[in-house]
């Protein structure tokens, strides 16, 4: 049995990685990040520019909301389904720069009514 993932999207990262000559860790955290999130995104652009009233928390809240799912349901679901050894210091460093992404992302709605183009750029 194969799945798309295996089939096309590995395949191309691993394209990707040998022609870039960068690392696989670097790929993974990058590409493979933006192939797993770019639907949410571009979904929650489209609802946003297509309402009369956009709702920002909606919007929001769906990305956050898909993010705590994906860290906390599917990081979980393949421990439990399939152990492995994770390595230590990429996996902190990944976790420390989501928490500062989502830190930055509260301070900038706590603390600001509007959004400036630094402010994404910031994260």
């Amino acid at each position: 049995m194969t799945t798309t993932a295996d089939d096309f999207f590995c395949l191309s990262i691993s394209t990707i990685v040998d022609h870039l000559k960068i690392s696989q860790s670097l790929a993974g955290i990058t590409l493979m990040a933006f192939g797993n999130g770019a639907p949410d995104i571009f979904s929650t652009i489209a609802s946003v520019l297509n309402t009369k009233r956009p709702k920002a928390g909606l919007a929001i809240g769906d990305l956050l909301g898909g993010g705590a799912f994906v860290t906390t349901i599917v990081f979980s679901t393949v421990i439990i389904t399939k152990p492995f050894k994770a390595a230590k210091w990429a996996t902190l460093r990944d976790l420390i720069f989501y928490l500062i992404g989502i830190a930055w992302m509260a301070f900038i709605m706590m603390y600001d009514s509007k959004l400036y183009v630094w402010q994404p750029a910031g994260k």
